[in-house]
């Protein structure tokens, strides 16, 4: 497993508890730590991919996208399949 770099200034949390089904995470940005952050991770396109994860306990947060096409594939299984 890769090491993680979480979004500087970036915070993720789950919905409120009324909140309507479609709404899956409340962000909250840190305008100027963010924007050291997106700066300092640019892909050359300018792009930066941010990934909303949930940690062992149950709690989320946003973490840098650090797949690249040159990463071993990993073979998928059954279980690692989301149509199982």
């Amino acid at each position: 497993m890769s090491d993680i770099t979480f979004a500087e200034g970036m915070k993720a949390y789950k919905p409120r508890e009324k909140a309507p089904e479609f709404v899956k995470a409340d962000i909250v940005i840190d305008v100027a730590k963010f924007t050291v952050f997106i700066n300092d991770h640019a892909k050359p396109d300018g792009s930066v991919r941010i990934q909303i994860k949930e940690g062992k306990t149950g709690n989320f947060y946003a973490a840098l996208d650090q797949w690249t096409a040159d990463a071993p594939k990993k073979e998928i299984t059954r279980e690692d399949s989301p149509f199982s």
